[in-house]
């Protein structure tokens, strides 16, 4: 599939946006039994910016 050069743009932005909730996820999930949880948010985050640039 082949996108404009605004349809990059804007799945860049969906997926920077789904980034920034992953982390806002993390960030919501750092004590003792949630930790897995922001573990994995963390990492999901970190994919979804790289699939995103």
């Amino acid at each position: 599939m082949t996108l404009s050069v605004d349809g990059n743009r804007t799945l860049s932005d969906v997926r920077f946006a789904e980034t920034r909730e992953a982390l806002t996820d993390s960030r919501a999930n750092p004590s003792g039994e949630r930790l897995n949880t922001a573990v994995n948010r963390s990492y999901y985050a970190a994919l979804i910016a790289g699939r995103a640039c």
